[in-house]
């Protein structure tokens, strides 16, 4: 019969290839905590930033509205407080129907950097979170809240 090697050298080799292995783990988990420390820190500060900047924004406002004169700081240079997609579900909700152009048109005279591009993209997002809807005539309006209501109400009502 042949005999069995007590130990050799491969697995020796293999044990410390198992043990680099482990390594690699944790260096990874080390260097994802660091990232999501990074992110949370970058998150919470930029929020703090875009609130001061967005209640500065409006103190402005007011001011320059107080004493009458012009705006202070030009309005190409003054950034709209609401985000685009809430401002457009706004103007639906408010006049009614439009199309691409004329949110443009609003859009641009509230202040908003909207090139066709920018403008599209926020449509077709708001469109497929059910926000608006596009009509067969091609315009985009806002969906009525009944709707909304029933469509979750009916998700909700299934048998299975």
């Amino acid at each position: 019969m042949a005999e069995k090697p007590i130990s050799t050298l491969r697995d020796g080799l293999r044990d410390r290839l198992l043990s680099i292995d482990d390594e690699f783990d944790l260096a990874r988990d080390r260097r994802e905590q660091g990232h999501k420390a990074v992110d949370e820190k970058y998150r919470i500060e930029t929020a703090q930033l875009s609130e001061e900047r967005d209640l500065v924004a409006k103190l402005l406002v007011l001011e320059d509205r107080r004493f009458g004169g012009p705006p202070s700081v030009p309005s190409d240079k003054t950034a709209p407080v609401v985000p685009l997609a809430d401002y457009v579900v706004q103007v639906a909700r408010a006049t009614g129907p439009k199309t691409k152009d004329e949110f443009k048109a609003l859009a641009e005279e509230a202040g908003y950097a909207a090139d066709g591009r920018r403008l599209h993209a926020t449509l077709v997002n708001v469109t497929r979170t059910g926000r608006l809807q596009q009509l067969e005539d091609g315009r985009y309006g806002a969906t009525p809240a009944t709707t909304l209501n029933l469509k979750s109400k009916a998700a909700n009502d299934r048998p299975f």
